[in-house]
């Protein structure tokens, strides 16, 4: 009943909009029936105050090619998905969002555009109008991928995006000191660089960060007292420094992993890479040595 009446309250073009890709709610495969009444079932995992989420479908199992929706501009979002969202304003009264959400690497420049950028906007937006006073955002090392080791940037150092996809998190970045200044609304970007089970190769080595340290970052970003807006660097504890993270200190977020158990056998592994080459020289690694994505879609 909450879900049809919010429903209710969309322009009359976007709900035929809806019955016409999905069809009633109830036919949702989320969609469940108790004591005569349809629910939708919002599978969701509670610690304490935080609430973790998978994304929600924008498709529907029965459709064609239904993961490929995920980042369409021109299907609109099924009921569940919007049912989802409902509730974590409604319901859960967020003061928080952790956004990890947008384009996973380098891609096309219209799903980067729609995905990470109108998409993180959106994020903003959302949380401007609903009285959310904090984002956590996944920002990446892409945002300055094109500096090099030896530079030992910290926070302030310039954007050197190394793709469209590091474009995007400069974006995002600006876009969160944008709603700081201007709405008070804190933003903590966590620029990670190589979060993986392990280290893969010799670049990871130093660019590492552990599952573990990835959520003691994000914790340390929810929990300090103050954020303001804060650029953080996300690795490990590993020997040697990349970057120089001394800015975000008050996030109180400290790395207890480091990639020295797993050197010598990724040594054994992995030759020794040309220390001229770009990849090697840029924080951003191989993602310098990339196209247009747009030209390699095109082939």
């Amino acid at each position: 009943r909450v879900y049809r009446a919010w429903l209710a309250t969309l322009p009359e073009t976007v709900q035929h909009e809806l019955e016409q890709h999905f069809g009633p709610p109830e036919k949702s495969a989320m969609a469940l029936r108790r004591n005569g009444e349809w629910f939708f079932v919002i599978p969701r995992h509670r610690i304490g105050h935080i609430a973790i989420l998978p994304q929600p479908p924008r498709g529907e199992p029965w459709q064609e090619r239904e993961r490929a929706l995920y980042h369409s501009t021109k299907s609109p979002p099924s009921h569940f998905y919007l049912a989802a969202y409902l509730w974590t304003r409604e319901r859960f009264a967020s003061d928080a969002i952790v956004h990890f959400g947008g384009a996973p690497m380098e891609r096309p420049w219209d799903e980067v555009l729609n995905s990470s950028i109108i998409g993180s906007y959106n994020i903003y937006e959302a949380a401007r109008t609903h009285g959310v006073s904090r984002i956590v955002y996944a920002s990446s090392v892409h945002a300055i991928g094109y500096h090099r080791l030896e530079d030992q940037i910290d926070a302030h150092a310039p954007h050197r995006p190394d793709s469209l996809y590091g474009l995007s998190k400069c974006f995002a970045e600006d876009l969160g000191r944008l709603y700081w200044d201007k709405f008070g609304i804190e933003t903590a970007a966590l620029r990670i660089f190589s979060s993986f089970p392990e280290p893969a190769d010799r670049r990871m080595l130093w660019s590492w960060l552990s599952f573990d340290d990835c959520i003691r970052l994000v914790t340390a970003a929810l929990t300090a007292p103050q954020v303001g807006f804060t650029v953080a660097f996300g690795i490990s504890d590993n020997a040697v420094k990349a970057v120089d993270n001394r800015l975000a200190a008050h996030l109180g977020f400290h790395p207890q992993d480091t990639t020295e158990p797993f050197r010598s056998a990724v040594e054994a592994r992995t030759p020794v890479p040309d220390p001229k080459a770009p990849a090697v020289q840029a924080l951003g690694g191989w993602f310098v040595d990339l196209g247009h994505p747009d030209d390699e879609a095109a082939k």
